[in-house]
């Protein structure tokens, strides 16, 4: 699969895309990013302004489906592991 690294910053891209124009280059947003704090995450469900994810792995789904990251079964299992590891 795809480096643990690439992985988190597609989904970090597509989750805050709302935040950041299409047309900023990566490595503006390299530069730029500032997501939301991640650290216990995984107790803070549910996901969303209107708690529409019950679950990370709702929310990784959400976010892969709706904004094309195309990540794999595992790929997904592997940052929804990573996320509640935080």
């Amino acid at each position: 699969g795809r480096p643990l690294k690439s992985i988190l910053i597609s989904a970090a891209v597509a989750c805050c895309r709302s935040a950041y124009s299409l047309s900023a280059t990566l490595q503006s947003l390299r530069q730029n990013l500032k997501g939301p704090v991640l650290r216990g995450l995984a107790a803070r469900a549910p996901y969303f302004h209107n708690g529409f994810a019950a679950d990370l792995n709702e929310a990784v789904d959400f976010c892969n489906t709706r904004f094309s990251v195309e990540l794999s079964d595992e790929e997904k299992s592997d940052l929804v592991a990573f996320l509640r590891a935080l």
